[in-house]
Formats: structure tokens, sequence, C-alpha cells
């Protein structure tokens, strides 16, 4: 037997698609469709439910009734919806139930586009809003990372901090404008770790002796901080980079090598790869 049932969605502000009018609409469809025989001789309506005062910017298959579509219907089956807004708040959101519907069986008529996910027409439709979707996500993933870039360039936080530095934040700034008021100031622990770091290592101490030695010095002095054998290396490091506001990988990307090795800790032409990193930094636009 195959069932239909009506979603529709209202959230607190005043729609043209009121709840009735919604169940009206595919009310009046389902009836209209099984009296010219375009439904199956089975179909069967299962009524129609209403997400109220549910902000659009949830996923479908994430609010109450929406979810529960997912949950009671079976292969087969399909939902029906008064408007395309009414069901999704996005492309993406659009693309990612589709497709798990579709993989569940579930088909979908919109009746304000006169679309239904199970005819040849409408998964076209779909693929396109796929590539809608698609195209939506890579454009705010390229403005994103263009405003990134121009707040790495300037010097200003975009991430964690790199070893050797903190993130500050204006006192009794709101929590909004937080971001808008960070700035990098070093860190003065992990610069002293990093000194140590550095002379253990390349005075003969291994990666694990050097971790051992800074966690029993820390354990003695009382820091309740602990650091990772990992954190020693790339403090050290660092401090072999004199301490850049840009990550390790970056660094070693514009160096062309690996710096956040014991091998590099080892060489002898830091201040000569200091100044490289900074001439290729400032070339790159980054603010020193």
């Amino acid at each position: 037997m195959a069932k239909f049932i009506g979603y529709g969605r209202m959230s607190t502000d005043k729609q043209q698609l009121s709840p009735k009018v919604q169940n009206d609409k595919i009310t009046k469809w389902f009836t209209g469709q099984q009296a010219c025989g375009l439904l199956p001789d089975d179909a069967k309506f299962g009524g129609v439910v209403i997400d109220e005062a549910v902000s659009s910017r949830i996923d479908m298959l994430k609010r109450p009734k929406g979810h529960g579509l997912l949950v009671d219907l079976e292969r087969g089956d399909t939902i029906v919806v008064a408007s395309l807004t009414r069901a999704f708040r996005s492309a993406s959101d659009a693309e990612k139930t589709m497709c798990i519907l579709e993989e569940a069986g579930i088909g979908m008529v919109f009746l304000d586009m006169q679309l239904d996910t199970s005819t040849p027409y409408g998964k076209v439709v779909l693929s396109i809003l796929a590539a809608c979707a698609k195209l939506e996500r890579d454009m705010i993933s390229e403005r994103t990372s263009d405003a990134l870039e121009a707040k790495r360039r300037r010097g200003l936080p975009t991430r964690q901090a790199s070893p050797g530095w903190k993130i500050a934040y204006t006192p009794n700034a709101a929590r909004k404008d937080r971001s808008k008021s960070s700035k990098y100031v070093p860190c003065v622990n992990e610069r002293t770790i990093g000194i140590a770091c550095r002379q253990m290592i390349q005075g003969g101490y291994t990666r694990q002796e050097t971790y051992k030695a800074v966690k029993k010095s820390l354990r003695t002095s009382g820091t309740g901080r602990r650091y990772s054998e990992r954190s020693c290396v790339n403090f050290a490091a660092a401090c072999c980079l004199g301490f850049p506001k840009v990550s390790l990988s970056h660094a070693g990307r514009l160096l062309g090598f690996r710096v956040d090795s014991v091998e590099f800790i080892k060489r002898k032409d830091h201040n000569s790869v200091i100044k490289e990193l900074e001439s290729r930094l400032i070339k790159e636009g980054y603010s020193q």
C-alpha cells in the first residue's frame, strides 16, 4: 500500500502559508489526483503533519515532525509539501534530505513546483539542486578562505595560536565582538619551554628524554598545564624559527622542508632560516 503524507512548517513569524492553507492545498491535491486516477489504486492519504514554531534554519529531518516522517514512512511512500520553502532552508539542505529520502525509497512532491522526485524529471531537478548546493558551498568556502587569509596577513587571530603565542581579548568586550578585538600576544610559558627543549635536543637529548624532563619540571613547579611529547618538539622548532605567528606547517611549506622535527632543531643555520622565512612572509603580504 502506497501512503501519502503531507508535511508543512510554520515558524514563529506570520506566514502566508498558514498550517490551514498548507493542509487544504495538500488535501485538495490528493483528492484531485485520486479522482483523476493518477495515483496507485492502493494509495492511502495519511493526513498532514505540521512543524509549528520551527525555524527554517533547522534542517527538515532534524525537526520533530520531519524526523518522524523518516521513521514512520516505508519504501514506496511519498511526502507531499505545499511549497519548497516549507520543507527546506537552503539548496544544501534540500540536497542532503533528498539523498536520504531517495536511499530510503521515499518520494517527495512539491506542489508549487509541480515536481515529483519519483519521476525522471524530478530526479533531473534534484541533480540541479545538488549542483546548486555544491556551488553554494564552494562560494561560501571561498569567501571564508579569502577573509581568513586577509586576517592572517594582518597578523590577526584566525585559529588556535601558533607555538609561543596566545590569543588575547580586549577586557570587557562583548562576546560577539571578541573575535574583532582579539590579537596574538607572546606566551611566556610556552616560549620558556621551547627554549629549554631546544637546548636539550641540541645537547643530545632524545625527544622522549626531553619530554620526560619537561614533564618532571612542570610537576615539581606545580604547574597545572600538561604538554605532550609532540608539543615539546613543536615549541623547540618554533623557538628555532623565532616563534613566527604562522603555523609550523605553513612555515614548512614556505621554506620547502619540514620544520617540526628533531632533525631541523639540530641544524646549525637557524638564523639564516629565520631571515628566509621572514622574507617569504613579507613577499606574501604578512604583517610582521
